[in-house]
């Protein structure tokens, strides 16, 4: 957090576990943050099961759901690392809350090519039949969409956050952003 305030950053988005721990420091520190609490189909440092998980989350969103500038919600972490269940649940998760949901998509080539061959599908047209396009999204990287699956994102209403230093380490492309 002071790192960000000496940068002049007053509000960032963050994903991953112990949102809550997150969002004391950011309260405290005075920025404003999406905080986005992981939802995977294995266990996870805060979590033994996906049940546990989103019981966390629905704890943390509903301690913080009021707060001025924490806006706490639902990351399920990506379509490969969930299921159809864990999907679907994060996603009525999100729409009972009133909660935008944030969700790595299509970030390597690999990604797309797995999703059509284990679903038929590419990765978003996939991730709508599992209701996570029901729900405002901000989807990381997006590296590998093709214009019919961008399409698919606005008409969602989603956001997409590009991440071109994480896209840069893993050697995976650049996000066609411009488009």
């Amino acid at each position: 957090c002071a790192e960000m305030i000496k940068g002049g950053v007053t509000s960032f988005a963050d994903m991953y576990y112990f949102e809550s721990d997150i969002a004391e420091a950011t309260a405290a520190a005075g920025l404003r943050a999406l905080l986005c609490e992981s939802i995977l189909k294995f266990p996870t440092p805060d979590a033994a099961t996906y049940e546990d998980s989103l019981a966390y989350t629905r704890d943390f969103i509903e301690k913080w759901q009021d707060h001025p500038l924490i806006k706490p919600t639902i990351a399920p972490h990506a379509p490969y690392s969930n299921t159809e269940e864990t999907l679907r649940k994060s996603a009525e998760l999100a729409q009972q809350y009133n909660r935008p949901l944030m969700i790595h998509i299509a970030e390597t080539e690999r990604e797309q090519h797995d999703s059509i061959e284990q679903y038929g599908k590419s990765v978003v047209p996939w991730l709508k039949d599992q209701g996570i396009l029901d729900v405002p999204i901000i989807a990381a990287h997006c590296v590998h969409i093709d214009e019919h699956e961008m399409r698919m994102l606005k008409k969602a209403n989603g956001s997409v956050a590009h991440c071109p230093s994480a896209n840069l380490k893993l050697a995976s492309g650049i996000a066609p952003i411009a488009q």
